[in-house]
């Protein structure tokens, strides 16, 4: 998909209704401005408070009946694991 957009005012641009869909982005969300080769690449970004979500996925695991297969996963993979979940539930 190709869409022409102007670049405006303070760098402002416009990012074209179909890449919005496309992209699955909405109104306010985070997005990571990445300069490779000459071109900018546009990450859909998630903030997260890393503090908080780790208490509260304690909290969850600490209830749940123990399994091996998450035990095993590194705290990167949860925090991934646990904004898919998240994007999803958006979607």
């Amino acid at each position: 998909m190709a869409a022409m957009t102007k670049i405006r005012l303070k760098n402002q641009l416009t990012i074209p209704q179909e890449a919005m869909k496309a992209a699955n982005l909405h109104v306010g969300d985070m997005v990571e401005a990445i300069v490779e080769e000459g071109r900018i690449i546009l990450k859909p970004r998630i903030l997260v408070d890393r503090d908080a979500l780790a208490q509260e996925l304690k909290k969850i695991y600490q209830q749940a009946p123990v399994d091996r297969s998450v035990a095993a996963k590194s705290e990167e993979e949860i925090m991934e694991e646990a904004i898919r979940l998240v994007k999803e539930s958006r979607a």
